[in-house]
């Protein structure tokens, strides 16, 4: 059965580094216009992947799980603490600009806090983020948890929580500035890695 497993995730990640070479491709020959256009679908490819829920009953959501990396994250968790009280939040493998924003919250706020922090010391990525909190959190059936990272990464984290059995709910965040090619060209590098890896079930996830 692992063969099998194998097998079949190669097609749909050759599809996506097929797609990614001639985008480009595509930019090397048309030159910027181009360059710019395949630039903006890809990245769009991402960050419209996974809307966030329209949620009338706050109630059900238990709290929050926040990836580190990028501070706007946080402010946008603890913006949603301040609003629905009872959540709870885990902060997974923080930043130094992550933890002296926790430095400087409420009581009230820290007291539903804690700190995943063993992703920083064993594996530095959303893998060690989604295997660590959901040891953390251990969620019961039927728990229901927002995942709040950046909407260009939500692709690859969404499916990093669902091949360790945490089915977390997307609440991504959106960045003001466009994401740089790099950010993107590692998001779409990192989707096959985890889809040859076995840390995703699909090379590009769904709801």
């Amino acid at each position: 059965m692992t063969g099998i497993r194998s097998k079949r995730r190669f097609p749909s990640v050759l599809v996506g580094m097929l797609l990614i070479c001639i985008s480009g491709l595509l930019a090397s020959f048309y030159g910027e216009a181009t360059s710019l256009y395949a630039e903006q679908w890809l990245t769009s490819a991402l960050e419209a992947r996974f809307e966030r829920p329209a949620l009338d009953n706050w109630a059900a959501i238990r709290g929050l799980v926040v990836l580190g990396g990028q501070p706007a994250r946080l402010k946008e968790a603890l913006r949603l603490m301040r609003d629905h009280p009872h959540l709870r939040l885990v902060m997974s493998g923080p930043n130094d600009g992550e933890m002296a924003l926790l430095g400087n919250i409420d009581d009230t706020v820290r007291a539903r806090t804690e700190i995943e922090q063993t992703s920083l010391s064993i594996w530095r990525n959303t893998c060690g983020n989604a295997m660590f909190s959901a040891q953390l959190i251990a969620p019961g059936p039927g728990d229901r948890w927002l995942l709040v990272t950046s909407a260009l990464h939500m692709p690859r984290a969404i499916g990093a929580f669902r091949k360790v059995g945490f089915p977390v709910e997307p609440w991504p965040v959106y960045d003001a500035n466009a994401a740089p090619w790099s950010a993107v060209l590692h998001e779409w590098m990192g989707l096959a890695a985890y889809r040859l890896l076995g840390c995703s079930e699909a090379f590009l996830p769904a709801r």
